[in-house]
């Protein structure tokens, strides 16, 4: 098997998470249905490709993000208070 066979994403052999390994000099590429509306970001999980700034954002479904109705303060940290809560309890929970 050539080593370029090995990376082939098919119908057959979806990608199961929403990661992939990309080979040293390969590339990727991705196809995604849009249905989601939002800006998401795109990404390397090493730490210092973020620091240089090697991140995309897509934005999807513009048109009905102005329909989305603004989150008051109120919501947005209560939300950012649950979130950590959870972070931290799955945390607890792994040592």
């Amino acid at each position: 098997m050539a080593q370029d066979e090995l990376f082939i994403v098919t119908y057959q052999y979806p990608i199961l998470r929403d990661t992939t390994t990309i080979p040293g000099n390969g590339k990727a590429v991705i196809r995604f249905l849009t249905g989601n509306p939002g800006v998401w970001a795109f990404h390397c999980h090493v730490e210092w490709h973020l620091e240089v700034g090697m991140l995309a954002q897509f934005i999807e479904l513009p048109e009905e993000i102005k329909l989305l109705e603004k989150p008051t303060l109120a919501q947005s940290v209560f939300y950012s208070l649950n979130r950590f809560i959870i972070i931290i309890s799955e945390w607890l929970i792994l040592i």
